[in-house]
């Protein structure tokens, strides 16, 4: 009887892929606050030039924010990685300034 519950709790473990699960997560938690980060960087940058927020910068950040629901954070650490949103942020950011 007991071999029998262990390998039904050995097959539930492994359909249920519980570290994926767990890595996923972490990797959700590093990319919101990756996004809280440079939330509060912009905000920041904003009072201390006495400028607002462009809204670029507002899309971007819910663009990321869209991406990491969508369960794209690959797709968003490469994008980041590349320079691709932090590349928008700073041109949109150069031409209010």
């Amino acid at each position: 009887m007991l071999a029998l519950v262990s390998a039904g709790l050995g097959a539930a473990i492994a359909f249920l892929k519980p570290e994926e699960h767990q890595r996923a997560a972490h990797a959700r938690r590093r990319a919101y606050l990756a996004i809280e980060v440079e939330a509060r960087f912009a905000l920041t940058r904003a009072a201390s030039s006495g400028q607002p927020v462009p809204l670029t910068i507002y899309r971007d950040l819910l663009e990321r924010r869209r991406m990491i629901i969508a369960g794209q954070v690959d797709e968003l650490v490469q994008l980041v990685a590349v320079g691709g949103a932090s590349t928008k942020t700073e041109n949109s950011e150069g031409g209010v300034a």
